[in-house]
């Protein structure tokens, strides 16, 4: 798959001006890694696939807010006089809710697990 179209929805996401090879690819190879091996048996994983394309970029966009927010000390940055307060929570939150629901638009591509749950099913320990 071409990554071009997920680049572009990654930066979209993330507010990132210019794509970084050298931070960002590893991010959209282990993303486009995990969405092959999430796969529904017989579903071709092409780069015309829309919904593919956003799960991609979705789970890289999660993977990259967990990474950034592991960098910052507590969230607070103080400049001068003004101060920014970020709670990285709801930061962590919002991406992995963006990812759950693009993950969602996809379930027809892809097989999708949370802790031994299948969408309104109960995973069979095997």
């Amino acid at each position: 798959m071409d990554l071009i179209q997920s680049r572009n929805v990654f930066k979209s996401l993330t507010g990132v001006n210019t794509f970084d090879s050298a931070e960002h690819e590893p991010i959209m190879q282990m993303a486009m890694d995990k969405i092959y091996h999430m796969l529904k048996p017989g579903v071709t994983f092409t780069s015309t696939n829309t919904a593919l394309v956003y799960a991609i970029a979705a789970e890289a966009y999660y993977q990259y807010t967990l990474i950034k927010s592991g960098t910052e000390d507590d969230g607070n940055i103080k400049v001068g006089n003004v101060s920014i307060n970020s709670d990285l929570d709801k930061v962590i939150a919002r991406a992995k809710k963006i990812r759950d629901e693009i993950f969602c638009m996809a379930k027809d591509y892809l097989i999708l697990q949370d802790d031994g749950f299948y969408f309104n099913e109960i995973k069979n320990g095997g």
